[in-house]
């Protein structure tokens, strides 16, 4: 995903299916979706819900550097273009209502469990324009790097990269009753 993956009218729609079909010789269907213009949040969690597991501060994209001509995604151009404006996007802590904190909280560990998720997860929303919470994306397997979501949310909440990792590896000797 990048920024022109964002379009505005029905033309712009189908000139980046056609890009899209064209630059990669895609030929299936393609997923279009409402783009939501709320808060871009993330939630960790890391254990094994119901018994023991930690639920990570929600994080949100600070998207204030971008110039205001550009989306407001987090897509390629933040993740492997140094040199492009989404580089300077930051992570901070999420400012919610409670309410809304902690309906997305109760989903994501109710969805843990019912996709069946194991020792660590992160869920992805974007809240629309009236402010309600939208699930974007369940990732039973995000990345481990330092530099990673999960990685920023363990940092907020007091623990370090290695902190984190030893948190994963211990959810799963505790899932597996390994010592």
């Amino acid at each position: 995903m990048t920024q022109r993956s964002v379009v505005y009218s029905p033309e712009e729609l189908i000139n980046a299916v056609s890009e899209i079909r064209d630059r990669f010789g895609y030929d299936k269907p393609i997923l279009v979706e409402e783009f939501l213009t709320g808060k871009d949040l993330s939630v960790g969690i890391i254990g094994n819900p119901p018994e023991s597991y930690v639920v990570l501060p929600i994080i949100e994209e600070d998207y204030s550097a971008l110039p205001p001509e550009l989306p407001r995604i987090c897509g390629y151009e933040a993740k492997w273009l140094p040199d492009s404006p989404y580089w300077n996007i930051k992570s901070v802590p999420a400012q919610l209502p409670e309410e809304t904190e902690k309906f997305i909280i109760e989903c994501c560990l109710k969805l843990f469990e019912r996709l069946e998720c194991r020792d660590y997860c992160r869920f992805d929303w974007r809240l629309d324009a009236e402010g309600n919470p939208k699930l974007l994306e369940v990732n039973p397997n995000p990345g481990w790097c330092w530099d990673g979501h999960l990685a920023k949310m363990a940092k907020i909440a007091g623990m370090s990269y290695a902190e984190m990792l030893e948190a994963i590896l211990k959810a799963a000797e505790e899932r597996l009753n390994i010592r």
